[in-house]
C-alpha cells in the first residue's frame, strides 16, 4: 500500500470514528433510559465528548428520581462514571460532569455509595481535584461528590483519607477563596470527612495539619452573608476541635471564636446556624480559660442568649446554647455577670417549661441555672 493510500485510509478511519461518536452523542442526548446511556459510555470510553454527554443525561435522569437511581445501579452507571474519569483524566469537562453525576447517583442511596467506593470513584474525585486545581467548576463539583460519597460511609472516608481528599479540599479553598459556592461545597465535604468518633480522628488530624481551620475561618469572614456556608463551616470547626487541643489552639489563633460570633449575629434567625455554632463554641472553650475570656469579650454570651430568646421552640438550640453558656460562665465572673445581665437565667427557666419531656434540654438548663445561680 502506497503512503498516500495509507494516509487516506487513516483519515477515513478517523472520520468514521468521529462519525460514530457523533451519532453516539446524538443518541445519548435523546435517550430516555439509563441503560442506553451506560452502554454508550462503555462503548466509547475514550471519547470525552461522549462521556460528557452521557454524564449530563445521567444527571438529568437520576436527579430527584429514586427509581432511575436504582436502574442506574443495576446497569453499572457508577462503575461507568468512575471508568470515564480514569480514561479522560485530562479533560476538565469530563471530570466536572462525572463528579456531578456521582453526586446525584449517591443522594440517599447507600448502595450506590458502596459501589462507587469499590469502583474507585473516591480516588478518581481526589485525582480530578489535583489534576485541575484552577477549575472552580471541577473543584465545586468534586467537593459536592465527596460530601455525598462519605455520608455515613466509613470505608469511603478511609478511601478519601488514603487518596488525599482532605488535602485536596483545603487546597481548593485556598485556590478559590473568592468563590462562595466552592467554599460552601468544600465545607460540606470537610464536615463529612471529619465527622465521627475515633474512626475520623486521622482525618481531623490531617485536616488540621493541612490548614483546614484557617481556610474555614477565612471562608466565614469572606462570605459572611452566605447562610449555608456559615452553618457548614461551623460544623467543620465543631468536628475539628473535638478532642483535639492542637486544633483548638489553631482555631483560636485563626479567629474562629470571633467568626462564630459573627455568624450567629448575622444569621440570628436561622436555628440551624445557631445550633451548630453553639456546639462549635462549646468545643472551642471547654476547659480553656483563655478562650473562655476571649469569647466573652467577643460577644459570645450575648449571641448565645439571643439564640435562646429567638428559638424557644428548638430543643437543639436550647440545649446546645445552655451547654455553651455553662462552659463560658464556669470559673469566669465576668462572663457570669454578662449572662445574668442578658437574661440567661430567665431563658433557662423558660426552656424547662417549653421542653419538659426533653431530657437533654432539662439536664442542660438545670445545670446552667445551678452554675449562674
Amino acid at each position: 500500500m502506497s503512503g498516500e493510500s495509507a494516509t487516506g485510509s487513516a483519515i477515513l478511519g478517523l472520520f468514521r470514528q468521529c462519525e460514530e461518536r457523533f451519532k453516539a452523542i446524538k443518541a445519548i442526548e435523546v435517550a430516555a433510559d439509563v441503560e442506553s446511556v451506560v452502554a454508550a459510555m462503555r462503548a466509547h470510553g475514550g471519547s470525552p465528548g461522549v462521556q460528557v454527554a452521557a454524564c449530563c443525561v445521567l444527571t438529568n435522569l437520576t436527579f430527584n428520581d429514586a427509581d432511575n437511581r436504582t436502574r442506574a445501579r443495576t446497569a453499572g452507571a457508577v462503575e461507568a462514571v468512575a471508568a470515564a474519569m480514569r480514561a479522560c483524566a485530562g479533560s476538565a469537562g469530563v471530570q466536572e460532569k462525572a463528579c456531578r453525576t456521582l453526586r446525584y447517583l449517591t443522594i440517599n442511596d447507600a448502595n450506590n455509595r458502596t459501589r462507587a467506593g469499590i469502583a474507585g470513584a473516591v480516588k478518581a474525585v481526589a485525582v480530578a481535584m489535583r489534576t485541575h486545581p484552577g477549575s472552580a467548576d471541577v473543584q465545586e463539583a468534586a467537593c459536592a461528590a465527596l460530601r455525598n460519597l462519605t455520608i455515613n460511609d466509613a470505608e469511603n472516608k478511609n478511601r478519601a483519607g488514603t487518596a488525599g481528599a482532605v488535602e485536596a479540599v483545603v487546597a481548593a479553598m485556598r485556590a478559590h477563596a473568592n468563590d462562595a459556592v466552592v467554599q460552601a461545597r468544600a465545607c460540606g465535604a470537610l464536615r463529612n470527612l471529619t465527622k465521627g468518633g475515633a474512626e475520623a480522628e486521622d482525618s481531623r488530624t490531617r485536616a488540621g495539619d493541612a490548614g483546614a481551620i484557617e481556610a474555614t475561618v477565612a471562608a466565614m469572614l469572606a462570605h459572611a452573608a452566605n447562610e449555608d456556608l456559615q452553618e457548614r463551616a461551623c460544623g467543620v470547626l465543631r468536628n475539628l476541635t473535638t478532642s483535639s487541643v492542637q486544633n483548638e489552639n489553631r482555631a483560636c489563633n485563626a479567629g474562629a471564636i470571633e467568626a462564630i460570633v459573627a455568624a450567629m449575629s448575622v444569621h440570628a434567625d436561622c436555628a440551624l446556624v445557631q445550633n451548630t455554632a453553639s456546639i462549635a463554641m462549646r468545643n472551642l472553650t471547654s476547659g480553656n480559660a483563655k478562650s473562655t475570656s476571649r469569647a466573652g469579650l467577643s460577644g459570645a454570651i450575648e449571641t448565645l442568649v439571643e439564640a435562646m430568646r429567638r428559638h424557644t421552640r428548638s430543643p437543639g438550640v436550647q440545649s446546645s446554647a445552655c451547654v455553651a453558656l455553662y462552659l463560658l460562665t464556669e470559673d469566669n465572673v465576668e462572663n457570669k455577670a454578662r449572662a445574668l445581665h442578658e437574661g440567661a437565667k430567665r431563658l433557662a427557666k423558660a426552656a424547662l417549661k417549653a421542653h419538659p419531656s426533653n431530657k437533654r434540654v432539662v439536664r442542660e438548663a438545670r445545670d446552667l441555672l445551678t452554675q449562674i445561680g
